[in-house]
């Protein structure tokens, strides 16, 4: 569970964690990295019509991808070491909702205000950057219950989170380029073997 959450949480904090999805944002590509507790973790995004794809590359090579659905409320992560494909949507709402975010649902919050499906959470804009080729609109997301403050650099036009940062870990999506993404993306290889999650070969 500890390796599964350490996968979903860089994944989230980018395509969650600014709540700014909306039905739906523009497709597009970008490669990905984020760093925590000293560890940079780096793969490639892919988002189209309420799906993401979100791949975990080390040394080169693609060692596990995750899969979103929101229309059908679905998440896949893939082993391709294996050829497996374990079904985590229970494990992916179970992190969602101890964070208080909802990626499956597709509803769409309003953008100008990050904070709109929040409990317990308040937002406040504090300036413009341009964040690797992209005008973002920087916020501060304060939760007030513990007092943590996360900061989002939002690109309205997408829109979507372009960086994400905490106390514990920083998330960004750098070289991103708008277009279509093939729908094979999103699917299931019809050579992978399905499992559901836990299991004794996906623990």
């Amino acid at each position: 569970m500890a390796k599964t959450t350490s996968i979903l949480m860089p994944m989230l904090a980018l395509c969650g964690a600014a709540y700014t999805q909306v039905r739906f944002a523009r497709d597009f590509s970008a490669d990905f990295v984020s760093e925590s507790g000293g560890h940079e973790t780096t793969g490639r995004y892919y988002a189209s019509q309420g799906k993401t794809r979100n791949e975990i590359v080390h040394n080169g090579v693609v060692t596990s991808v995750m899969i979103l659905d929101s229309q059908n409320h679905t998440a896949w992560e893939l082993r391709p070491q294996h050829k497996l494909a374990v079904d985590m949507s229970a494990v992916v709402g179970n992190v969602q909702a101890s964070a208080s975010q909802n990626l499956l649902t597709g509803s769409p919050p309003d953008p100008s205000n990050p904070c709109a499906p929040l409990q317990e959470h308040t937002c406040r804009k504090v300036g413009n950057e341009d964040v690797n080729g992209r005008h973002t609109e920087k916020w501060e997301m304060k939760d007030t219950k513990n007092g943590n403050v996360m900061t989002v650099w939002i690109d309205p036009s997408l829109p979507w989170a372009i960086k994400t940062q905490s106390s514990s870990f920083t998330a960004e999506f750098r070289n991103l380029k708008e277009g279509p993404q093939p729908e094979s993306l999103f699917q299931v290889p019809s050579d992978y073997r399905k499992s559901a999650f836990p299991s004794a070969e996906t623990r």
